[in-house]
């Protein structure tokens, strides 16, 4: 008998223990909107306070999403949650969306520049390198996920986390397995503005890969009957609707969600900033620009020779070079109309300025559903002016216009996010584009996106363009203003253009 028992004990030690559930804090719901907190995380590039709030959240629950509005610094503060982890003595794995991998990188070098990042890429598993920080795409992340999950990792961040909404979809499934290896005491954080684009369902997936949905929802079926409005429909059960928000929205803060809006934290922005978004476009993309501007570097050492091409007719050179920021305009086409439909599911008007009308054309024909109007060059007066009144009473959603065409004399007020898809001439082009938004009539802080194509091995034209127009309107600023403002870049226009290329 006592055998027995002895056995039987030991069988329900052996058991999983049913962990302990999380009940909401009142001061937790508290700093999930605080515009400030005491963290302490040191970063190359300051925390805005409210980024500090969001911080020490994080770092207090350990296991958050961070669902602060586009344009409020969450990947800063995902790197600062990293830093803390390499201070701890863990190692952290970023999953973000493809595209940003590079962005992701960049971000690093600028804010932690002390932490070893490395990305893993492609569909053939192999040893993960050794690292501080390792970041991969969320498209193959289901295929490295047993490797991952067994890499020891002590953090995991998930960029644009509102993509593993799917619980079926391969991405959820691969992100859940490693979320899982994570140690009690590590960090898992998720990082989107969108977490629920449409119903309170789609937190099922995100809540689970937390380890929350069980702790303080008491698991999924009960989730669902609570708080997204079961209809039966004759066959079953359907969970498309929404009930007791104000509750759930409580519960979320007071255990693992934050949430600030520009609006809130206004007062601690300055009027105008800008964001440099460095994408990855499809291999075959980038290679064709690279041969195009082989072809480039070969015409101008050729036919003009290094020293003497700047005799060369200039239209032919601005038109060889246009060549090139044409081949990049359209290979980003897809990454300006993700990053617009990010903000459109925020309840964000969009103005985006493009160059060539084939890249603004197929942006707007991308964006259709969302209601786009459009302003380019051989327009009447009127018929911009009808663009305008559509776009301002909120009938179009988003507004495209072509720099020269729109980038002056236009009042777009009703949007307070710029997305520059392609990088201007001048900085006044890009000034004047960008204040078509601030000016008199703006109650918002104004968001200036600028999306560059991103290449691990040498800079693309769109890098030395943001580079470049950096410097000159430091310049320019500092003879009209008497101090020098730049774009919000590190970096040094036709001269500096072409003996850049040149001389790689």
């Amino acid at each position: 008998m006592n055998q027995s028992l002895n056995q039987l004990r030991e069988f329900l030690l052996s058991l999983d223990k049913v962990p302990e559930p999380i009940h909401a804090s009142s001061e937790l719901h508290a700093l999930s909107s605080a515009t400030d907190a005491d963290v302490e995380v040191d970063l190359e590039r300051p925390l805005y306070p409210f980024q500090r709030a969001g911080v020490a959240y994080a770092l207090h629950q350990r296991r958050v999403i961070i669902g602060d509005e586009m344009g409020l610094g969450k990947t800063l503060q995902g790197i600062a949650v990293a830093a803390q982890a390499h201070k701890e003595g863990r190692k952290t794995l970023v999953v973000v969306p493809p595209s940003l991998r590079l962005n992701w990188v960049r971000e690093f070098a600028s804010a932690a520049p002390w932490l070893k990042v490395t990305v893993v890429k492609g569909n053939t598993v192999s040893r993960i390198p050794k690292a501080d920080v390792v970041i991969i795409g969320d498209s193959n992340v289901d295929l490295w996920s047993v490797t991952l999950a067994g890499a020891k990792f002590g953090a995991l961040i998930v960029d644009e986390a509102h993509r593993a909404k799917n619980e079926k979809a391969g991405r959820t499934k691969g992100i859940t397995h490693i979320a899982r290896s994570i140690p009690n005491d590590g960090y898992v954080v998720l990082l989107s503005g969108t977490i629920v684009v449409n119903r309170p369902s789609e937190m099922v997936s995100p809540l689970s890969i937390l380890g929350r949905l069980d702790r303080v929802f008491s698991g999924k079926r009960s989730f669902l009957n609570r708080y997204c409005d079961p209809v039966h429909n004759g066959w079953g059960w359907t969970y498309n609707g929404a009930s007791n928000t104000t509750e759930l929205n409580a519960n979320l803060r007071g255990t693992c969600y934050v949430r600030r809006k520009k609006v809130d934290v206004l007062t601690e922005l300055p009027a105008k900033r800008r964001a440099q978004v460095s994408v990855e476009v499809k291999e075959e993309d980038l290679v064709a620009y690279r041969h195009a501007e082989d072809d480039f570097r070969d015409w101008v050492l050729s036919s003009k020779g290094a020293e003497a091409w700047s005799r060369a007719s200039k239209a032919e050179v601005v038109t060889r070079i246009n060549a090139l920021r044409h081949l990049l305009g359209l290979a980003k086409v897809n990454n300006v109309v993700e990053h617009c439909e990010n903000l459109i599911a925020e309840g964000e008007q969009v103005v985006v300025f493009a160059y060539h009308s084939d890249v603004i054309k197929a942006i707007a024909d991308a964006l259709d559903e969302h209601g786009v109007v459009k302003v380019v060059g051989g327009m009447t007066d009127q018929s911009k002016q009808g663009a305008v009144d559509a776009f301002q009473s909120g009938t179009a959603k988003v507004f495209v216009g072509q720099f020269t065409a729109a980038g002056v004399g236009l009042t777009l007020t009703a949007a307070s996010n710029v997305v520059m898809a392609e990088i201007p001439w001048t900085p006044a082009d890009a000034v004047q584009s960008e204040d078509r938004c601030h000016r008199i009539g703006q109650t918002d802080s104004v968001m200036a996106w600028w999306l560059t194509v991103a290449d691990a091995d040498m800079p693309t034209i769109d890098d030395r363009l943001w580079g470049l127009l950096n410097a000159k309107h430091t310049t320019v600023t500092a003879v009209l203003d008497g101090f020098g403002v730049d774009l919000g870049a590190e970096g040094s226009l036709l001269n500096d253009l072409v003996e850049g290329i040149i001389g790689n």
